[in-house]
């Protein structure tokens, strides 16, 4: 049976659509997911955790290679399909529901892969909660024109404080691209999968103090801490950094971003 055919039996017989309230297209292209599943290197994990399972496109050869997965399901419809169709594995663990509430104090971190196929309206605020979790390794389907802006670049006028985050964390790449037609229902943009392999521990208040920088990537760092910041803060850091007050953020290499970020985190304090 197809992925496709599969989708469509599991729907009928259960007598269900896919929600649009969650962001439900369903990947159903067994080349790609044969692609994004070779990428991850499943074995080399302990865990492996997947966000939005859906109907198990990914879940289902995801478990055949994983030592221990856990899948957390928003939908109680698809984390009722999901459970009969994964009753015979005993190294899977699914939770029913939203990521974003779910309380994963007692997970064990030691050699983490996250991956999930991630709603578009949650696409940020999901990669921020995943980049603090502890996670060797991050691997999501996300909207192509957000994939796309994610590799940090300097000068390059998309970047953003997401993407020099992810920049400070490891490495980005996208594994492949996903066109519409790969879903159902098809969504009405193209995807990308991508690969975060996470090298170095980045204080996640440094984040936060690219946010502000980034508001407005094309000021430079002396207007967007002058517009955001006490003056006591603005002082010390042309004091600090006078080098690099006077640069716009997107000019910014990786490691200069690091420098501001820290630099403001100590300062914030003020």
């Amino acid at each position: 049976m197809s992925e496709i055919q599969r989708v469509m039996k599991l729907l009928e017989d259960n007598s269900i659509q896919p929600k649009r309230a969650f962001g439900q297209n369903f990947l159903i292209d067994e080349s790609i997911i044969e692609k994004i599943i070779n990428s991850l290197d499943v074995e080399n994990y302990e865990t492996v955790l997947e966000i939005g399972p859906g109907l198990g496109a990914l879940t289902i050869p995801l478990k055949e290679r994983a030592k221990r997965m856990i899948a957390v399901e928003a939908d109680r419809d698809m984390a009722a399909i999901l459970s009969k169709e994964l009753k015979d594995s005993e190294n899977i663990t699914l939770i029913n529901e939203p990521f974003e509430h779910w309380n994963h104090d007692g997970l064990d971190t030691t050699n983490l892969l996250v991956v999930g196929n991630l709603p578009y309206n949650l696409t940020t605020k999901l990669l921020e909660l995943t980049t603090q979790i502890g996670a060797k390794t991050l691997g999501f389907m996300l909207q192509k024109e957000v994939a796309d802006k994610l590799k940090y670049i300097p000068n390059n006028p998309e970047n953003s404080a997401l993407s020099a985050y992810l920049a400070l964390l490891g490495d980005t790449q996208i594994i492949t691209y996903v066109p519409r037609g790969d879903f159902y229902p098809i969504p009405k943009v193209d995807s990308a999968f991508i690969k975060i392999d996470i090298k170095n521990n980045v204080d996640f208040k440094i984040y936060k103090e690219l946010k502000k920088i980034y508001l407005n990537p094309n000021k430079t760092i002396h207007n967007n801490v002058k517009n955001g910041y006490p003056k006591e803060v603005l002082e010390a850091i042309e004091k600090a950094l006078p080098d690099l007050v006077n640069k716009r953020a997107r000019q910014l290499s990786v490691e200069e971003t690091k420098i501001i970020g820290e630099k403001l985190a100590d300062l914030d304090i003020l």
